[in-house]
């Protein structure tokens, strides 16, 4: 058994107390994505490596005030949005990269996040709606999505297409889960499943759209914060770190963020 391709990506996490002004988050941000082969084109922008079929992701950020960071999200096909995320006049800084996304969880509910999508088992570049990402508040500072991994943006053909709670972006199994959000399996081995969003194709036909990478889903019953250690192969296993970020509209499951 391999370890799933979604996984598969190299990744860094750091995580950074007492922290009173993002504009020092911005600095961090850039210090670590050029370690996984993102580059700096300018300024306050980090631009991730190319996939096989040349996807990229671009990301710009702005200091809005010490306590307001700001996401410009920009597809390789030049399809844009803009998010915003507030943090606690101190705080404790979260950053996870990996090769093709990044994730900023300041432990207060909030939360920035962008990614290329896997789209195993079709061919990487089958559709064009391989970026996704989101923010906890609009260009103007509204909460529009009290931020799990429920809502997205993903980059479609035409606009930004903006998902609600309501039409729901992730998927994973819900049989027999109760109010847990967890599945175990008949010997009580507990199952892990990725952030996968799907997406309506013609009316409410929904389809798979991909996954994110090195992220998974977690039951809401496990603590914001806490680890947990996940089997990725024989032998193999990875830490991933609970997010501290909330939904209004269903507290069944959370994100958990891969971190070693």
């Amino acid at each position: 058994m391999a370890v799933p391709t979604y996984l598969q990506p190299s990744f860094n996490f750091l995580e950074t107390p007492g922290v009173t002004d993002v504009a020092n988050t911005i600095t961090r941000i850039k210090t670590r994505a050029l370690l996984l082969g993102w580059t700096n084109p300018v300024g306050d922008t980090i631009l991730s490596p190319a996939n096989a079929v040349g996807q990229t992701i671009q990301l710009a950020f702005s200091r809005i005030g010490a306590t307001n960071l700001q996401m410009v999200f920009t597809d390789s096909l030049g399809r844009t949005f803009t998010r915003r995320c507030q943090t606690a006049a101190s705080f404790t800084e979260r950053l996870y990269l990996n090769t093709f996304g990044f994730f900023f969880d300041p432990g207060n509910g909030e939360c920035l996040w962008a990614s290329i999508l896997d789209l195993t088992p079709d061919l990487q570049d089958s559709h064009d709606q391989f970026a996704t990402g989101y923010g906890t508040r609009t260009a103007a500072d509204a909460v529009d999505v009290t931020m799990s991994s429920h809502a997205a943006m993903q980059l479609s053909s035409a606009t930004p297409r903006v998902y609600t709670p309501i039409a729901i972006t992730t998927w994973f199994p819900r049989g027999g889960l109760g109010t847990t959000g967890q599945l175990y399996s008949t010997s009580l081995s507990r199952m892990w499943y990725p952030v996968v969003h799907v997406g309506p194709v013609v009316g409410t036909t929904w389809r798979l759209r991909g996954r994110l990478f090195q992220a998974l889903m977690v039951p809401s019953s496990e603590t914001p914060q806490s680890e947990i250690t996940v089997p990725l192969d024989q032998g193999t296993t990875g830490t991933f770190k609970v997010t501290s970020w909330t939904s209004t509209a269903n507290a069944l499951y959370f994100m958990a963020l891969r971190k070693a």
